[in-house]
């Protein structure tokens, strides 16, 4: 925020205080316009003397300052100085009995944008942690008289209070999402429509993937009793942290409330990695979940704590990961980190304190990390374990060409949800009895019109299941049997005719008749067949079929280009394993479960 006043003066005793305070609309941003679908108005911002202040003993203590349309303050100054040393306080003044309340004090925010960062960009000021103020008719700060280390240009940030919104609790939704998602429904959440959200002013990066989870607490205070005031509160901290310190939205990817509320706090963090503003150094990567209030002396409730591990679990089980394991994560020079350019094992599931030198999330939140690990954990492992069954449904229709039996299903989903991966699970099934059985009747039937004999059939599928050769391998010794070249006519020219309609799908031209008949009748017929088979018309129409098999439609330009020499090269298995093992079949095996 930038201050319009002078620097601060030095008061009594080498003291100084700020002279300048801004006031800050909820739903105000600067430089873009509010959330449509936000209910908060613009207020235009004031700045107001603050040179009215006296000592009293060792602390250098402000006029009161109204606070009748404030619900949110906070203290700001320039980025890279440091408030170390002044010991800022606030005191609230009751609107009904105009009492003075006790002294708290304002901690630096822990939270830091990390380097090279959208926020970090746009970052304007440093500054303390919000302090919600709720219905204080005033508040008064306080400063050490001593302090000889005090940030030039120091002012308090106001957020006006907006109208109150339902006591009811709101009706939370459920999003249809794209990209790596959740095989399981996600728990319910409260979207940034629904509470009010101010619209980003810059675009946060996104990381390319979720490797862990920060636990925090807003250290706000308990005393909100209405979800119309914990999403006040959440409106104060989003405005405080976009006009205050210049980021980019609200630090958090979700907020946590008493009840077990969870909301939407950064844009897209349901469907996307998004890098948040919450413990500088581990962010990229990392969901930023805050538990809205204080727990140092008082534990968040079963309903937070549950909420807490369910909207964990969801999203790193979207991306594989066990919330119950550890990483191993690089990080740099992250603001008020613990950690500078090293690398540093962590929990995937941690308190803002493992990384940063913060109380944060309260000694009473960080006492139920244990138990917000073992919810994440099982929400995990059952979207897992889903996500699994889906993809063996899958697997068995585009394979076996039939519903999952039962015992099958629930035996390769364990094995999916534990490690093993679609393509090793499509290797199974090519290799099965029941797979090798259809396959080669069908290539019978395919190239020579018939069922297989009964020594053949016997031979080829023991040959499939024990992996001694390709599924292709069989048709290939069809085309180049004497049976075949008789029903073609028994003639090289019939043969090459007969080849083309049966590898390529097409008719053979007079002049590619012309070509390869001389060819068959010197080389023998298994030139021909090498040459049509290995072809790059023939790998593109093979990895056409594959395309239409495992992903229900054509390849496109690029597919063709990767598939063909691979399928060329290493044949059909291959492929196979890519195919299934990509993203696009992953997301069509969920889409299918829906």
């Amino acid at each position: 925020v930038a201050a319009s006043s002078p620097a601060p003066t030095p008061g009594a005793e080498g003291a100084a205080v700020a002279q300048a305070h801004v006031a800050i609309a909820e739903g105000q941003a600067a430089a873009a316009g509010p959330d449509p679908a936000s209910t908060a108005p613009a207020v235009p911002a004031s700045v107001e003397d603050l040179t009215a202040r006296t000592v009293i003993g060792d602390r250098v203590v402000t006029a009161a300052i109204d606070t009748s349309t404030v619900e949110s303050v906070g203290l700001t100054w320039p980025t890279g100085e440091t408030s170390q040393g002044i010991d800022p306080r606030i005191r609230p003044q009751d609107a009904g009995t105009k009492r003075w309340g006790p002294w708290t004090q304002l901690s630096e925010e822990d939270g830091a944008p990390d380097a090279a960062s959208a926020d970090r960009d746009h970052s304007v000021r440093a500054g303390t942690d919000p302090v919600w103020t709720g219905k204080a008719s005033a508040i008064q700060l306080s400063f050490a008289a001593s302090s000889n280390d005090v940030p030039a240009d120091l002012s308090l940030a106001l957020v006006k209070r907006t109208p109150t919104a339902s006591s009811t609790r709101p009706a939370a939704y459920r999003s249809s999402t794209s990209g790596l998602v959740s095989g399981v429904d996600m728990p319910a959440v409260v979207s940034r429509a629904q509470w009010g959200a101010m619209a980003p002013v810059c675009t946060p990066d996104v990381a390319g993937s979720l490797w862990g989870a920060a636990v925090h607490h807003t250290a706000d205070p308990n005393t909100y009793s209405t979800q119309a005031d914990a999403m006040a509160m959440i409106r104060a901290d989003q405005a405080y942290h976009i006009v205050a310190r210049g980021w980019c939205d609200l630090g958090y990817n979700f907020v946590v409330d008493k009840w077990g509320t969870i909301y939407e706090g950064r844009a897209n963090s349901l469907v996307e990695p998004v890098i948040g503003v919450h413990a500088g150094g581990f962010n990229t990567g990392t969901v930023g979940v805050a538990m809205l209030g204080t727990y140092t002396d008082v534990a968040p409730s079963d309903a937070m704590v549950s909420a807490v591990g369910r909207i964990i679990g969801w999203r790193l089980g979207a991306y594989h990961v066990d919330p119950t394991s550890w990483n191993s994560v690089w990080t740099g020079n992250g603001e008020n980190s613990r950690f500078s350019n090293q690398t540093v094992s962590l929990p995937r599931i941690f308190g803002h304190r493992d990384v940063a030198y913060t109380a944060c999330p309260g000694d009473l939140g960080y006492a139920a990390l244990d138990r917000i690990r073992q919810i994440a954990a099982a929400t995990a492992s059952t979207q897992n374990f889903d996500e699994a069954r889906a993809m063996v449904r899958q697997l068995y229709q585009d394979v076996l060409h039939r519903s999952a039996d039962p015992g099958g299903l629930d035996l390769y989903a364990t094995e999916l949800a534990n490690g093993m991966t679609p393509a090793q699970l499509a290797t199974i099934l090519v290799h099965s009895p029941e797979y090798a059985a259809t396959s080669v009747t069908a290539d019978y039937q395919q190239a020579l019109g018939r069922a297989p004999d009964p020594v053949g059939f016997a031979d080829w599928t023991a040959k499939v299941v024990s992996g001694q050769i390709r599924a292709e391998d069989l048709r290939l010794w069809l085309y180049s049997s004497v049976e075949f070249y008789q029903q073609a006519g028994g003639t090289d020219d019939g043969y090459v005719r007969s080849l083309y309609r049966h590898v390529l799908g097409r008719d053979a031209s007079s002049g590619e008749v012309s070509t390869w008949a001389p060819v068959a009748a010197k080389l023998g017929s298994a030139a021909i067949l090498g040459g049509v088979w290995g072809s790059y018309e023939g790998g593109t129409v093979r990895v056409q079929a594959f395309y239409q098999r495992y992903l229900g439609r054509a390849a496109d330009p690029a597919g063709i280009q990767t598939w063909v020499p691979d399928v060329l090269s290493h044949g059909e298995d291959s492929l196979r394993s890519d195919i299934v093992g990509s993203l696009e079949y992953y997301l069509r095996a969920q889409a299918a479960a829906v």
